[in-house]
Order: structure tokens, then C-alpha cells, then sequence
């Protein structure tokens, strides 16, 4: 009778040991889960923040040549403007030339006429 306690105990054990195991196995593996997981989530961070580093050079290069464009479509706008006013000048000036010669022909006609 105590040899079938006995064998019944050590039975018992070699189970306990058998989930003990077959537990520890399992922990590790969750574990090593746990840890492939982690550096995936680490990587794929390390990745979008260089990408968002990257997109912000790029958004600031970008802005960069923009203002460069404003500037330069400025000093276009202030040479236009000058060669609108210049322009202008000039046609104030031959209207009053046109105006004069008009002066002149009307003044020579009344001498003719009278």
C-alpha cells in the first residue's frame, strides 16, 4: 500500500515538474514575445521619427526656395513698377510736346488766316 502512495506521489510530482516546465517554456516564450515585440515598436518609431525629421528638412527647404521665388517675383514686381513709372514719364512728357506742336500749328494757322 505505501508503494502505491508512493508511486502515486512521485507520479504527481513528475506531473507538477511536467507543468512547471511546460509553464516556464511558455513564460519564456511570452517573454521573448514580449521582447521582439518591443524592438519592432522601438524600430518602427525610429523610423517614423526619421521620416518626420526628414519631411521637416524638406518642408523647410521648401519653404526656403518659396520665399527665394517671393523675393525674387518682388524685385520683378519693383522693376515693373519703376518701368511703369518711367513709362508714364515719358508720356506726360510727349503730351505736353504734342500739346506745344498743337500750340505752335494753331498759332501759325491764325497768322495765316489773318
Amino acid at each position: 500500500h505505501l508503494l502505491e502512495e508512493f508511486e502515486a506521489l512521485r507520479a504527481r510530482c513528475e506531473i507538477s515538474t511536467t507543468d512547471r516546465d511546460n509553464a516556464l517554456e511558455a513564460a519564456r516564450a511570452e517573454a521573448e514575445g514580449l521582447r521582439t515585440a518591443a524592438a519592432d515598436e522601438w524600430e518602427r518609431r525610429r523610423v517614423a521619427e526619421a521620416a518626420t525629421e526628414k519631411m521637416e528638412i524638406e518642408s523647410q527647404s521648401t519653404v526656403q526656395g518659396l520665399e527665394k521665388r517671393v523675393a525674387g517675383v518682388d524685385v520683378c514686381l519693383a522693376e515693373a513698377e519703376a518701368r511703369l513709372v518711367s513709362a508714364t514719364a515719358e508720356r506726360d512728357a510727349l503730351e505736353e510736346r504734342l500739346a506745344l506742336v498743337d500750340a505752335e500749328r494753331d498759332a501759325s494757322d491764325a497768322e495765316r488766316a489773318a
